[in-house]
C-alpha cells in the first residue's frame, strides 16, 4: 500500500491499517528449541498489549491465560441474547523459517507508520 493509497482511505480505514501495522511490528517468531508456551517473550507481549486493547474496546473479562492464550467476551447484541456464541480463535505466533520475511515485514510497517 503506497503513501497515495494510505491518504485516500477514511479515518476509519487509517486507524484499521494502524492497527495491523502494529501487531504485526511484534517479534512473534516461534522456537522449535523452545520447552515454553508462549515459545518466546514477543508472543507474550503481544497478548498482553492485546488483552490491554480489548479491555479498551470494552470486552469483559479480558485476560491473558496459560501458554499466552487470549481470553475475553462481548455482551450479546440486545435483542440477540437467546443466540449461539460466536468464538474466535487465531495463532499470534509466525513459524521460525519465516524469520527474515517477518523480519522484513516488520520494518516495512514501521516505515508505513511513519506516512500517517
Amino acid at each position: 500500500m503506497t503513501e497515495s493509497h494510505l491518504a485516500a482511505l477514511s479515518a476509519a480505514d487509517r486507524s484499521l491499517v494502524e492497527r495491523f501495522l502494529r501487531y504485526v511490528s511484534f517479534p512473534t517468531t516461534s522456537s522449535r528449541e523452545s520447552q515454553t508456551a508462549p515459545s518466546t517473550p514477543g508472543q507474550l507481549v503481544l497478548a498482553e498489549e492485546l488483552c490491554k486493547e480489548l479491555q479498551t474496546l470494552g470486552a469483559q473479562n479480558a485476560l491473558v491465560g496459560r501458554g499466552g492464550v487470549v481470553y475475553a467476551e462481548l455482551p450479546a447484541t440486545p435483542g440477540s441474547e437467546d443466540k449461539p456464541a460466536v468464538g474466535f480463535v487465531a495463532h499470534m505466533d509466525t513459524s521460525p523459517t519465516l524469520r527474515a520475511k517477518t523480519s522484513v515485514r516488520r520494518s516495512c510497517a514501521l516505515k508505513a507508520r511513519t506516512s500517517f
